[in-house]
């Protein structure tokens, strides 16, 4: 085989690579609450770590509260169209809407809003990952979103 005859098929397998991966985000995806949970729990669990024994089971009970807060504002679905656009609808029903870029290996996410941020999602088989950093502890938390 030529090398031109081999760069032309290495195009075109990665021109149709590239079109798989895009076509494979189409559908609904659902937030893994138990790795968000888990994830949020380590946060709070190290904020804890200088609260006097005392006051734990408050600070608990709060952050508990905040936690579930959280899962009902962050969670839900999102749906990827083939189109490149996305909508995600929260628990409580509310809906916000997204384009999306595929990227390759990762996609990147476009809401809709003067103040929103794009953000680059990792995508590995039926899992899509956001890592989100927290400016309060400078740690950072993946939000995993699986293929239903």
């Amino acid at each position: 085989m030529t090398i031109r005859r081999w760069l032309a098929a290495a195009v075109c397998v990665a021109f149709t690579l590239s079109n798989a991966r895009a076509a494979d985000m189409a559908g609904e995806w659902a937030l893994d609450t138990e790795h968000f949970r888990a994830q949020m729990e380590e946060m709070m669990s190290a904020q804890m770590g200088d609260v006097p024994e005392a006051m734990k089971p408050q600070m608990r009970q709060m952050m508990d509260g905040i936690l579930a807060q959280l899962e009902a504002r962050m969670g839900g679905t999102v749906v990827f169209d083939d189109d490149g656009t996305a909508v995600l609808t929260r628990p409580d029903g509310e809906t916000a809407e997204a384009r999306w870029e595929d990227q390759g290996d990762t996609i990147l996410l476009i809401p809709e809003g003067e103040d929103a941020q794009t953000m680059e999602g990792r995508v590995e088989g039926d899992a899509l990952t956001f890592e989100l950093e927290s400016p309060e502890t400078d740690m950072v938390m993946e939000m995993i979103w699986r293929r239903r």
